[in-house]
């Protein structure tokens, strides 16, 4: 299993505290690429595609690989 689908596995057993835990790390860090993957993976988990949307496009601006979260998100761009 490739390392971003374990990623998105793990994230998908999030709860919301963790998706609390991860806004706030935004907060604190709004440029922390990690915490945007793993939080559009739990949106998009939630199927709040235009969140997972904005949270996957922030976490590449930052330089995180999100090939597998694109891949997943395609058909929810507009």
């Amino acid at each position: 299993m490739k390392e971003e689908q374990r990623k998105l596995m793990a994230t998908k057993r999030c709860g919301m505290q963790q998706s609390l835990s991860l806004k706030k790390a935004i907060v604190v860090n709004p440029n922390y690429a990690v915490a945007h993957n793993d939080l559009a993976a739990a949106y998009y988990h939630k199927k709040q595609y235009k969140l997972a949307i904005e949270h996957c496009d922030k976490a590449r601006e930052f330089g995180y690989s999100v090939q597998l979260l694109l891949e997943y998100l395609k058909p929810y761009r507009k």
